[in-house]
């Protein structure tokens, strides 16, 4: 079997240390897609960087942990959630309206995710 394409695949995210470099972002592609959308529909938007993320993070374990042990010099932000994400898509929503609807927690239970 390929690694990564069994059963433990569709489990969702284990490891932080496996989704680090992405800051444990990430959008479910039903929301990848409307964003694109809405970006090819703005009619004012030229130029811009705009991060197209979920609002929680792709990691089972508490935010504030996973930043604390990866990042330990990083200065966190004051009233960070246990799911909260770490790359904001605020400018997305402002400027293409895009909210993601769907979260891979929607999917699974948290009990089957953590590791004993």
């Amino acid at each position: 079997m390929v690694k990564g394409t069994g059963p433990e695949r569709r489990r969702g995210p284990r490891r932080p240390d496996r989704t680090r470099r992405a800051l444990w972002s990430y959008v479910q592609a039903l929301g990848a897609a409307t964003a694109y959308r809405a970006a090819c529909e703005a009619g004012q938007i030229t130029d811009e960087t705009l991060f197209i993320v979920a609002t929680d993070s792709a990691s089972v374990y508490d935010t504030d942990r996973v930043v604390a042990e990866h990042f330990p010099d990083t200065p966190r932000r004051q009233g960070i959630g246990p799911t909260s994400e770490i790359v904001s898509g605020h400018r997305a929503a402002e400027m293409l309206g895009f909210c993601p609807t769907r979260s891979w927690r929607d999917e699974m239970s948290m009990a089957e995710l953590v590791p004993p």
